[in-house]
């Protein structure tokens, strides 16, 4: 399991005198992404004494769908470790 601090760096050996672990998701941002044309150009395979040629179609960058924005909670859990005192509810 991963431990981290208010600040979200990772913990490797917590000092629980400073403060108490709870259980956490740490966020996960995915920026949104645009989308790529695809570009392609024509080989030329094989040439025909009457004029003829066979072509090939050749994908020089893939195309790429555009993605929106997401935001969601890393699988597993972390621990935070807290450095102030937990605050109580009347």
């Amino acid at each position: 399991m991963k431990i981290i601090d208010e600040t979200g760096a990772v913990v490797e050996n917590p000092d629980l005198t400073l403060g108490y672990l709870t259980d956490d998701t740490q966020p996960l941002e995915h920026p949104a992404q645009e989308a790529v044309a695809e570009v392609a150009h024509y080989e030329t395979v094989a040439e025909y004494p009457s004029g003829g040629r066979d072509v090939q179609r050749v994908v020089d960058v893939p195309g790429v769908p555009a993605k929106p924005a997401l935001s969601k909670s890393a699988l597993p859990p972390v621990k935070s470790l807290k450095t102030s005192p937990p605050t109580t509810r009347p």
